[in-house]
């Protein structure tokens, strides 16, 4: 059980770490935007392309941050059929859900490296001046993923250890 815990503890960490690049993101987005408000109060043209920055680092920021919300368990969720249920039941069906969910997730993190990977083979860029690069974005999207896919993957193993010692 020790070598099991500690993975889904590495894994709990990296999620930490990555959230907090997140939260990162977050902040200089918010300077970026006074920056660009503060401009236009002094009359100081707009920073060409700082609308186009900002979006990448909003996507940069969302898919930094999607695996802890997993891991916290504040994201969405649908209670109508577990509703009435409880302990091993509720355990069983959750475990369910998140191998349904890691499947899915699989796809979709194949893809989205390989989207990135192509993306930086063709080196492509934002349409429009200055014409921003959009593979560090796409990357980070696909980090953003494999860390929710290990962090689902975490959770599955937490239910099958907390059933056995249930």
């Amino acid at each position: 059980m020790g070598f099991v815990t500690g993975i889904t503890n590495g894994i709990d960490s990296i999620t930490r770490y990555v959230n907090f690049l997140s939260m990162g993101l977050f902040f200089f987005i918010m300077i970026v935007g006074i920056v660009g408000v503060v401009s236009r109060l002094f009359g100081i043209a707009l920073i060409a392309g700082i609308v186009n920055f900002s979006e990448l680092l909003l996507v940069m920021a969302i898919y930094f941050g999607i695996a802890h919300t997993q891991k916290v368990r504040k994201h969405v969720a649908m209670q109508l059929f577990v509703l009435g249920l409880t302990g091993r039941k509720k355990r069983i069906l959750d475990i369910i859900n998140l191998v349904i969910i890691t499947s899915i997730l699989s796809i979709v993190v194949i893809t989205c490296w390989d989207y990135a990977i192509n993306s930086f083979n063709i080196k492509e860029r934002m349409h429009g001046a200055p014409f921003y690069p959009i593979y560090p974005a796409k990357f980070v999207l696909a980090v953003g993923m494999s860390t929710l896919w290990a962090q689902v993957l975490a959770d599955i193993i937490r239910g099958f250890i907390s059933k056995r010692t249930s």
